[in-house]
């Protein structure tokens, strides 16, 4: 590597990390002094914790059912022989490039009718069920030989052992992908929220709450909401370099 891709590398490291920085460590700060009272007031709002609590477990929930959906119709979609399969991936491909604002109405209508709006489970259907987890996941599966499943197939029919033992431990790190995206797909999640959940408060995830704690709690606030983000990439990173390995 050039010395002047070394800098330019470095320089966007610097750009995409000071606002980290800096959110961090003001929530320390106030007035050039070192603080904690921030901490202590954000810790004591029971409402905080409760959101916390709840986005935590949108989040999780939805990563995880977004993998068990994506990975039967992305191998379906990768190694399945049925008339029009390329035509219904297209329209896969077309709704992972719609915004949501294009597909918020019948998403909507669809809630209300099965009775989900003003729930928790309108969050975590909106991202189990992602165009972009079956795309990611099918592109990786398309690239196992096509040999290795039919050898699979003389010791079982079962397209279920197949899956489980021939290509989810080649796709792994596709995995660990999908679940970081889509645990901050929900994590992150705050028009959707707020159209789903109009009428019900409540149940609302942090990011659609966070306006509503005090000035003061703010700073702190900022900081605890992107605990998460480096918990989950520490852990993912070592599930990567395992599939990676693997």
């Amino acid at each position: 590597m050039s010395r002047k891709t070394q800098s330019l590398l470095y320089l966007t490291i610097i750009v995409f990390a000071l606002p980290i920085i800096i959110t961090a460590a003001g929530s320390f700060m106030s007035d050039g002094r070192p603080i904690l009272s921030r901490y202590e007031e954000l810790f004591g709002n029971t409402e905080f914790l409760r959101h916390f609590a709840l986005t935590f477990l949108y989040s999780a929930v939805s990563a995880v059912g977004s993998v068990i959906v994506s990975i039967p119709a992305a191998f379906l979609f990768a190694k399945g022989k049925f008339r029009f399969r390329s035509a219904l991936f297209f329209l896969y491909i077309l709704a992972m490039m719609l915004p949501f604002q294009a597909t918020m109405l019948p998403q909507y209508i669809i809630l209300r009718d099965i009775g989900f709006l003003n729930t928790p489970a309108a969050f975590i259907i909106y991202t189990v069920f992602s165009p972009v987890s079956v795309f990611l996941l099918r592109q990786f599966i398309v690239a196992v030989p096509d040999e290795l499943i039919h050898s699979a197939v003389l010791d079982t029919e079962s397209v279920l052992r197949i899956m489980l033992h021939i290509i989810i431990p080649m796709i792994k790190p596709a995995i660990f992908t999908v679940l970081i995206f889509n645990f901050f797909e929900s994590w992150n999640m705050y028009e959707q929220a707020l159209t789903f959940s109009a009428q019900n408060k409540d149940i609302l995830p942090l990011s659609a709450v966070m306006r509503t704690f005090p000035d003061t709690a703010a700073p702190a606030a900022s900081a605890v909401y992107m605990l998460p983000a480096a918990g989950l990439f520490r852990i993912m990173k070592s599930g990567l370099s395992k599939g990676d390995r693997q």
